[in-house]
């Protein structure tokens, strides 16, 4: 085997070695309860859905109170005609709290779930891999500018090296996504107001049994006025359709039916 493709074989096996090593040292300091210099890394998940008096006024509020918190929206989509409205924002996590704070002030909680996702372990995998991987470059880099072996030598290094080069944005990639992740914090808000009519636990039974009952009226008019659209858009169609299957009926029942001669001679 010429010497540079075994020297490069043999630094591939010895930085997977080093990578495996820095893991162990890492996990071996976890379990001991040694302080490794790595903070945790969590990704933190709300899902948040309030009753409001007006969707369109959460819209309005809602990028006010995003900015103040130094984050942004990544989507958003209001349903006006289901009076309904939903967003997805990032917000830093020390931010988090004072925020859902505000936004739970603009109408009645109707659930709140929390989620986090320790990632800590696998930013330490990818961050050790990413470190291996720097220095199986360097080597690389410096086994080929000192390569005195034949072109098929040159041209294996080279290819190793545009491998290595690749695992290393890939692992670089994750370790940002992992940053960004675990620095904001995502909130999924959705917000639905009861057809337009106010609502308050402070209210007394009388005035709540006439806001049901003025919603349920509601519903039941959007209901009947959904089902004269449906009715309206299929009558034209029911009349063009009905024409050729009338004729094609028609042709049916007229055409002649052949006798079997089966059996008669």
């Amino acid at each position: 085997m010429p010497a540079v493709v075994l020297l490069g074989l043999l630094l591939v096996v010895g930085c997977g070695g080093a990578a495996s090593h820095n893991l162990g040292v890492v996990a071996a300091a976890q379990a001991g309860g040694e302080d490794v210099g790595i903070n945790r890394k969590v990704i933190e998940t709300v899902h948040l859905e309030l009753r409001v008096d007006s969707v369109d006024g959460v819209a309005g509020k809602l990028p006010v109170a995003v900015t103040m918190a130094k984050g942004y929206v990544a989507d958003s989509h209001v349903m006006q005609s289901f009076h309904t409205g939903e967003w997805t924002v990032r917000i830093p996590n020390e931010e988090l709290p004072r925020f859902l704070d505000i936004v739970k002030s603009w109408g009645v909680v109707l659930s709140q779930r929390a989620s986090a996702e320790d990632v800590t372990e696998q930013f330490i995998d990818v961050t050790a891999r990413l470190s291996a991987k720097r220095v199986e470059e360097e080597r690389l880099l410096q086994l080929l500018k000192e390569a005195t072996g034949t072109l098929a030598d040159v041209l294996a290094v080279e290819q190793q090296l545009q491998r290595v080069r690749q695992e290393i944005e890939q692992a670089q990639g994750r370790i940002d996504y992992l940053e960004h992740a675990t620095t904001f914090a995502t909130v999924h808000l959705r917000a639905q107001e009861l057809f337009g009519v106010s609502w308050s636990d402070g209210q007394p039974l009388t005035a709540q049994v006439g806001t049901t009952f003025r919603s349920s009226v509601n519903m039941l008019m959007l209901l009947g006025r959904g089902l004269i659209l449906i009715a309206a858009a299929l009558i034209p169609w029911m009349i063009v359709t009905s024409i050729p299957l009338t004729v094609m009926v028609r042709w049916i029942r007229r055409r002649p039916r052949k006798v079997s001669s089966v059996g008669t001679r």
